[in-house]
């Protein structure tokens, strides 16, 4: 009788082992997983932005210089969402787009790596971990900036029969609405930025790995301002 149970408790005890040994394997190989990505979550803002459209009308101007004050995940998910984030049930965006072909694309470039901004998913998915800032406009004052959105025209999925020609002018329209709304909303946290069309597309293409259809349009630095 004895025997049988000290047996069994050998039996029991090899398995407890076994199945706490998986479990923490799990969760390490979990956790390693999750700290291994390298995506920005974003989440849906607030209605409460601290100021009204007329106070950011007021305030929005083209601004070249820029603090060293950290953009954290707030002010992205703002900035993103009023570009071209969903504000309805029917997953339509903030911003007008031709036809309804969200041929738009928006990267964000950081001194911690490059993004594309998800909107479904509200997140700005990770693409390279190359510094090219300082590389990305031969502008002096834009290689001490610290955050800068490209625009980018994918014109294969702007899916209608129309010449390549307009596809880019609907495509600079389009582009021009989401930054005017970039604007807006970093005006409207005391920030600024400023649309630049002096760039270097092969840079970007490069480190982006950016598509053949794939064209760049603009950039726009943008970051808080040394005074507001």
């Amino acid at each position: 009788m004895s025997y049988r149970l000290q047996g069994n408790s050998r039996a029991f005890f090899s398995l407890f082992s076994a199945a706490l040994f998986v479990a923490l394997f799990l969760f390490a190989a979990d956790g390693m997983a999750f700290s291994q990505t390298k995506d920005i979550s974003l989440v849906k803002p607030s209605d409460n932005w601290g100021s009204d459209l007329g106070s950011a009308l007021y305030a929005r101007k083209s601004s070249r210089a820029f603090s060293e004050k950290k953009i954290g995940t707030d002010e992205l998910t703002k900035i993103f969402w009023a570009a071209a984030g969903i504000n309805r049930e029917n997953g339509k965006r903030t911003s007008p787009v031709p036809r309804g072909f969200n041929f738009i694309k928006m990267y964000y470039l950081s001194r911690e790596g490059n993004y594309r901004y998800e909107a479904s998913a509200s997140a700005l998915v990770h693409v390279s971990d190359e510094m090219i800032i300082e590389k990305v406009s031969p502008q002096p004052w834009i290689a001490s900036t610290s955050a800068i959105i490209v625009y980018v025209a994918e014109l294969n999925e702007y899916k209608h029969d129309t010449p390549k020609d307009d596809k880019l002018k609907m495509a600079y329209v389009t582009s021009g609405c989401m930054a005017q709304n970039v604007y807006l909303a970093v005006a409207s946290m005391k920030m600024g930025a400023c649309i630049v069309f002096g760039f270097t597309p092969d840079v970007l293409k490069t480190a982006l790995s950016l598509k053949e259809d794939e064209v760049p349009l603009f950039i726009q630095p943008f970051g808080f301002l040394e005074k507001f």
